[in-house]
């Protein structure tokens, strides 16, 4: 017998408006409000969110809008270059400019099977 086949949603959302400080802008705390007004109809399980200030503010105040649902750091979920190809595509040059092996490395010891993201229920 068959298992009916489980859907999952993982929205992406990105921090609100910050000023060159990092600090929210007005406008970056009223976004993450109105994305949490979009959200308050749909399951939602957790909010995950990177170690960056600006983002973690972000989260809390979506979380405030969602009683119930966990606001969690993730440290993965940083900007970093998990991998650079030995041979980069031209199309990719300006991606990878001025990222170097040191950083690549940093980036892929972030990727480990039983990170934080992966314990627990999300």
């Amino acid at each position: 017998m068959e298992r009916p086949m489980v859907a999952r949603h993982l929205y992406v959302v990105r921090h609100g408006a910050a000023d060159p400080f990092g600090e929210l802008t007005d406008v970056g705390r009223r976004q993450p409000e109105l994305v949490a007004d979009r959200l308050a109809g749909l399951p939602v399980d957790a909010v995950w969110h990177s170690p960056l200030p600006r983002a973690a503010r972000s989260a809390r105040i979506i979380g405030e809008r969602l009683p119930g649902v966990p606001v969690r750091e993730a440290t993965e979920l940083v900007d970093h270059v998990p991998h650079v190809p030995d041979r980069v595509p031209e199309a990719w040059a300006g991606f990878f400019d001025g990222h170097d092996a040191a950083e690549a490395a940093a980036g892929a010891s972030l990727v480990i099977l039983g990170g934080p993201m992966r314990r627990g229920p999300l």
